[in-house]
């Protein structure tokens, strides 16, 4: 009794490629994660780097503020006591304002910078 095996010529190897194809998309999946992984990560410590600059910004301009504010205090002053004129009194009005305004855009600046820290770990801080 004589057997016939049907052999697919065509599907040589399927098999053995399909594998192979298998490990190499694998493989791609992998890199393309460990690439996106990194990414996240640069983004993050960008993120946390802007705040941190932020904040060191607004204090920057506390202090500024403060200063503007005792100037024109020494000026509003001096000026009562005759030892300047009004020219300097006007002069420290415009310097707290400017101050008062630098440090706004700073907590302006730590809203974005914190808006670009949950962007990058897709987590809220409120």
């Amino acid at each position: 009794v004589g057997g016939f095996r049907a052999l697919n010529f065509w599907a040589w190897g399927a098999k053995y490629y399909g594998v192979k194809e298998s490990k190499s998309r694998t493989k791609a999946a992998r890199m393309a994660l460990a690439s996106m992984e990194s990414a996240v990560a640069i983004e993050v410590e960008q993120a946390l780097s802007g705040l941190q600059v932020s904040v060191l910004t607004l204090e920057k301009a506390e202090a500024g503020v403060e200063a503007s504010e005792e100037q024109l205090r020494i000026e509003k002053e001096r000026y009562a006591q005759n030892v300047n004129t009004s020219t300097e009194v006007l002069d420290a009005q415009p310097r707290l304002t400017q101050a008062l305004l630098q440090r706004e855009n700073a907590r302006y600046d730590i809203f974005i910078a914190l808006a670009k820290l949950e962007k990058a770990t897709g987590k809220s801080w409120q």
